[in-house]
């Protein structure tokens, strides 16, 4: 028979069980507050990461945000000038060029067989040309060039209307209307 043989008195035993639990619980606690430390370094970490992600992503948004200001304030000046060159363009396209009509009207007889001595401005369609000739073949070159431009054959003329003709001392004048285009 074998007996085992307790030398320690129940105290003492009561003791080292208490040792042992306080060794097993103290394992626990340490292992848990670094499960805690390690969690909570983790979060934190995260977290600064994650503000600093949003103050950089914040950063290129307001960046973002002033190009595009500056580049919609330039589309907008860049639209302004283009309309308004485009209101420049139809102005300039449909005003009245009196240096061509007048250019055209004094030149609508040679200069050696009609002398031109009035020019009249009636309006954007209307001018009154009076002149004089010496001879009355050169009169008949005047109402043949009339014909023409009523023909339509002059360009940038409608129309020729012979207003009057009279002749004193040899010397044939007239009056025209004539119309432009």
């Amino acid at each position: 028979m074998t007996m085992d043989l307790n030398l320690l008195p129940n105290r003492a035993k009561f003791q080292a069980d208490k040792l042992e639990l306080k060794k097993k619980v103290n394992k626990v606690v340490i292992m848990a507050g670094g499960v805690w430390l390690f969690v909570l370094v983790v979060v934190f970490g995260l977290w600064g990461w994650a503000k600093i992600s949003l103050q950089t992503a914040d950063k290129k948004r307001t960046k973002t945000e002033n190009e595009y200001k500056a580049l919609s304030q330039l589309i907008v000046a860049s639209q302004q000038l283009k309309y308004r060159a485009k209101q420049v363009g139809e102005v300039l396209a449909s005003r009245f060029e009196y240096s061509k009509a007048f250019n055209r009207m004094n030149n609508i007889f040679p200069k050696e067989m009609v002398k031109v001595t009035d020019l009249v401005f009636k309006d954007t369609s209307k001018f009154m040309v009076s002149g004089e000739v010496d001879t009355g073949v050169k009169m008949d070159y005047v109402e043949k060039r009339l014909e023409s431009i009523n023909r339509g054959e002059e360009e940038g003329l409608t129309r020729a209307t012979l207003k009057g003709v009279g002749v004193k001392s040899g010397l044939w004048s007239f009056s025209v209307e004539v119309g432009l285009k």
